[in-house]
């Protein structure tokens, strides 16, 4: 975290970021996403978190 807050880069395999995400919307349209859970993986940079979100059913 210090290394981060000083603005340097952190190599992602240096930093565990998992996540469960649980989204919710009342399109019907996006209805499989309310019935969806997403796991994901993280990644920090010193100006920005980027999150990749895979779904799992």
């Amino acid at each position: 975290m210090a290394r981060l807050v000083r603005g340097e880069e952190v190599a992602p395999s240096e930093i565990y970021f998992r996540c469960a995400v649980r989204l919710r919307t009342s399109s019907p349209a996006w209805d499989w996403v309310n019935r969806t859970l997403f796991v994901g993986r993280g990644e920090r940079y010193p100006d920005r978190v980027v999150i990749h979100l895979f779904s799992m059913g």
